[in-house]
Order: structure tokens, then sequence, then C-alpha cells
């Protein structure tokens, strides 16, 4: 024991006899149900002493013990991120998988994506990406340093004014970037324009107006909620092109042009659908990342051999839209794993459509892949769903 002075006072009462010695399937509860709480009960134990363990008043060596960090990175677990090409009359094959940790989130696993793609010569003009992915820094560093224009449903203004549509969201300001001022809808200009980063460290521009403007103001309640003798609206922008990039992928949403090129992103769904019937993609066999990263080449090589030996010309699916012509759009999509044999997180948001269908029952049919909540009663077209 690494530190036993240190760990008594922290040790729950049933932990001497449920971790005295190593669990053999013999000591497990009997039925499906009780295997699951027990499951529950040492993932929440786990939770506990590594919540301890990270604690400002812990010692900071502990988390440098193995054990300890064995113990994090099989409960954190690990995301797969795949990147598929979708050329006209070609196969789609998995051009590149990136193994992180759970906690990075996607905006953070999409440099290195871009980064492992620029070394292979394998950038696309146009990559389709899901919300998580499409926020402004990331739409404004991707086009710098990779020339990627990425697609996709932009992240929307959370803010109550956007909400209530009532024409006073941020998006309703005019903003002239030259003499640093914005106009709101009826008329009136700020008068102060300060940059300071957030608590976070992103540089953010803070816009206030006068409150000798926003106080008599008829259209104030639907505009600021700012109360005392000094109401007025504060409005927080982003860097200039990252908050023109942010603004143009949200117009670009309500087009029809967006629809029919995001359309081509479903195909993912089939992708993932077969390997985690084919490969087991939602359990690993392997401890450390570097090992399950190679599982996870070994899978994506695996599925581009069958796909290549079921295409054909004439099964190549429908043309890409106009503007991707001569180059190939990359779709990325992730799954959350544990870093053991045991039963796997549960996807996250963006996956929930790949479920726990994995025996395909609503479509028995082996030539089709499909995903668990397609809402059609049929097989979604060969273009959406078939391999």
């Amino acid at each position: 024991m690494a530190a036993p002075a240190w760990l008594r006072p922290r040790c729950q009462p049933a932990w001497p006899e449920r971790y005295a010695r190593r669990l053999e399937d013999a000591d497990l509860p009997k039925g499906q149900a009780a295997r699951e709480a027990f499951a529950v009960l040492i993932g929440s134990d786990g939770h506990a002493l590594l919540a301890a363990v990270y604690a400002p008043d812990a010692p900071g060596w502990l988390r440098e013990v193995p054990a300890v960090e064995l113990l994090r990175r099989v409960w954190v677990g690990y995301t797969l991120h795949v990147t598929e090409a979708c050329d006209d009359d070609l196969p789609r094959l998995i051009t590149h998988v990136e193994t992180t940790s759970a906690p990075v989130v996607d905006a953070a696993a999409l440099p290195l994506v871009h980064q492992a793609l620029g070394r292979r010569d394998l950038l696309p003009a146009i990559q389709l990406v899901d919300s998580g992915s499409l926020d402004a820094p990331q739409i404004v560093a991707a086009h710098e340093d990779h020339g990627v224009a990425l697609r996709g449903p932009a992240r929307p203004d959370y803010q109550w004014q956007a909400r209530a549509q009532n024409g006073f969201a941020l998006d309703d300001f005019h903003l002239d970037w030259e003499r640093e001022q914005a106009t709101c809808p009826t008329g009136h200009t700020s008068i102060s324009w300060r940059q300071r980063p957030d608590p976070a460290g992103r540089d953010l521009i803070w816009v206030t107006s006068s409150s000798k403007d926003c106080a008599p103001c008829p259209s104030r309640p639907a505009c600021c909620r700012a109360q005392g003798r000094s109401p007025r609206r504060t409005r927080c922008l982003r860097p200039r092109a990252q908050c023109e990039a942010l603004r143009a992928a949200r117009q670009r949403e309500s087009t029809a042009a967006l629809g029919e090129t995001y359309a081509l992103r479903a195909g993912i769904e089939g992708t993932l659908a077969r390997g985690i019937r084919r490969c087991r993609l939602r359990r690993t066999r392997y401890r450390g990342q570097p090992q399950i990263r190679l599982g996870h080449i070994l899978a994506a090589t695996g599925l581009n051999f069958l796909r290549l030996g079921e295409w054909s010309p004439a099964s190549s699916p429908r043309p890409s839209p106009p503007e991707s012509r001569g180059r190939y759009h990359n779709i990325r999509q992730h799954l959350r794993y544990c870093g053991s044999s045991a039963d796997p997180v549960r996807p996250v948001a963006s996956v929930r459509k790949v479920g726990s269908d994995d025996r395909n029952s609503r479509f028995p049919d082996p030539s089709r892949t499909t995903f668990a909540d397609c809402s059609a009663s049929r097989p979604c077209s060969r273009y959406c769903c078939t391999e």
C-alpha cells in the first residue's frame, strides 16, 4: 500500500472486505441485474478514491503512483475519432483514426486529426463535423492553418435574447470593427470597446452601451435585464475572424446547399455500426492508450479491406455536390471506451444513433448497414446506410 496513513481516514467501512482479495467470477453476484448493481457500486468506489487523490489537500505524489494512473485511465476511458473519405465514384475508406483520452473534447482532438492528415497529404477541401467540433476557434484555425472548410451545425447562441427571437440577439447588432463600435437595432451606439481575456484565458471583446440610452429605451425589457440606477447592455464578442466565421456558419445552416452537403455525413453511422459488429469497437482487450490505438488502427484497416473487396464502380454512391468534386469530404465521429475488458461507457450524445443495436435485428439483411435510431420503418437509402 502506497500511503496507508493517508488512506485510513478516507477508507469506507465496506472497502476492506470488498477488496481484500482479487475478485473472481465465482465471487460475483448471481443474475444480470445483481451484477450490474455491483458494477455500479465498484464504479462509485473508484470515483470516490480518485476524487480524494485529486483533491487539493492530497499529496501531489499520489497522482504519480502507477496504480492510481491505471485506475484513472480505466475509469476515464478513451475516445475514438474516425475520419472517412467520400470521393465520387470511389470506395469510402477510413483515412485516419485518432485515439484520445475521453475527457479530451472534440474541439481539442480536431487539430490532431488535421495534423495527421496533413502529414500524409490527405487534407480535404471540406470536412463535415458535428456541433462539438464546429465552434468559432476551430472554424478559423482549420481554414487558416490547414485550408479546410468545416461544415455542419454551428453552436447556437444560448443568450436569452437569441432564444426569445425578438430582434435583440448579438447577431442583430451592427458591428463596426474599424471604429470599434456596436450599434443596436434601435440605433444607439456603444460607448466602450475593451479587449481582455476571460477566466479561461480566451481573448474576448467587451462592448458596453450607455445607460443614458438604455434606461429610457422602450425596448429595454427585450434587450437588457440589468437593474439598478444605471441599467445598460453589455455584450461579449469574440475576435473579428471568429465572430464573422461563426455568424456565417449560422447563416449557412438555413440554406438548402448545406443540407445536401451535410447529408453525406450520415454514411459514417454505417461505418461505426459495422465496426461495432465486426470489430467489437465498444470493447478493448488492451490497457494503455498506445495499445488501444493500435487496436483501432487494425480495426480500421480491416474495415477498409472489406470495403475494397465489396466495392465496384456500379455500386458507388451518388455524386457529391459540385463544390466537392475533385476533392473529398472528411467525416469524423467518436465513441467512448473503457480501458479494460468491462462493458464500456455508453456513447456520447453525438453517437446515440449507434446505440446498442449491434445485432441489426430490425433489418436482418446482412447486405445492409443501419443505425439504431433510424426513424423510418424501412431500411435507409443505399446512399445513407448501405455498404
